[in-house]
């Protein structure tokens, strides 16, 4: 409402040059100057708080809803972020910086003083890793937030050495994986996990994908794999299969069309 003050605190990033932004001093109850922004921006403030490196959750409950809130804005909107978690921020930092042009805002860190001319506060979730067309005002659907992650992740993969062979039965450190096949054929990516839900029959599989003129790439994915790797495997692929868990969120980096395998056990 015209004339209410919220109260936004910053983190003390000394050496960021704040776009946008107009600067006031302000005297607090102690007497010292309190630094003041006048934003010219809206701001959107959602939290982190809650995630443990889930990442069925970071996209469902956090980047997707992100996307549907700000994508209207162009980038030109401020993140204000409660619970602020840097690893989520970090992890996350190139799908963020096509969402805002702007640093992001640490709601606890420090207590300046922000004015926004608009806020809007919280997120909203569609439905399980989902954008609705019928709920969005200018048509966006899931196939522009993956177009938003390829523009996230391209620039950096496609400067990534690439590997020239493919050893037999080999599982593939992700840092290597190859882009394309250089023998022409479709490509399958096998998500293999090493302790619970283990796919026990896995030699056959690749086997029988090979017989049917599939390459095959198994990949392993750790909690320290950074996204652009996973980007860099699944958006080469043809089929991307696996058993059911949060690391099948991945099919979101597959392109449109192609096609998902997941093995859910009873």
């Amino acid at each position: 409402m015209a004339g209410d003050v919220w109260d936004i605190l910053l983190p003390s990033w000394a050496w960021l040059d704040v776009p946008d932004v107009g600067r006031n001093n302000a005297s607090g109850g102690d007497g010292r100057g309190i630094l003041c922004f006048q934003h010219k921006l809206p701001s959107i403030v959602f939290s982190t708080g809650g995630y443990t490196g889930n990442v069925y959750h970071e996209f469902n409950d956090g980047l997707l809803p992100l996307y549907i809130k700000s994508q209207h804005l162009h980038g030109q909107v401020v993140l204000v972020i409660l619970e602020y978690h840097s690893w989520w921020v970090t992890k996350y930092g190139e799908i963020i910086g096509q969402v805002t042009n702007y640093p992001v805002i640490d709601f606890r860190k420090n207590k300046r003083v922000h004015y926004f001319p608009e806020m809007i506060v919280g997120l909203n979730i569609h439905d399980e890793l989902s954008v609705k067309l019928e709920l969005m005002k200018d048509g966006k659907c899931i196939k522009d937030f993956r177009e938003l992650v390829r523009k996230a992740y391209a620039p950096i993969f496609s400067s990534m050495p690439q590997t020239q062979s493919i050893t037999k039965e080999q599982s593939f450190p992700l840092r290597h994986s190859r882009l394309v096949s250089q023998l022409g054929k479709p490509k399958l990516v096998n998500i293999s996990r090493e302790k619970s839900r283990k796919m026990m029959n896995q030699k056959e599989i690749v086997k029988l994908a090979k017989k049917f003129g599939f390459e095959v790439e198994i990949l392993t994915p750790k909690r320290s794999t950074q996204m652009v790797e996973m980007f860099r495997a699944l958006n080469s692929c043809d089929v991307m299969v696996g058993v059911h868990g949060a690391t099948m969120t991945h099919l979101l980096f597959m392109r449109p069309g192609f096609v998902f395998i997941q093995i859910v056990s009873k």
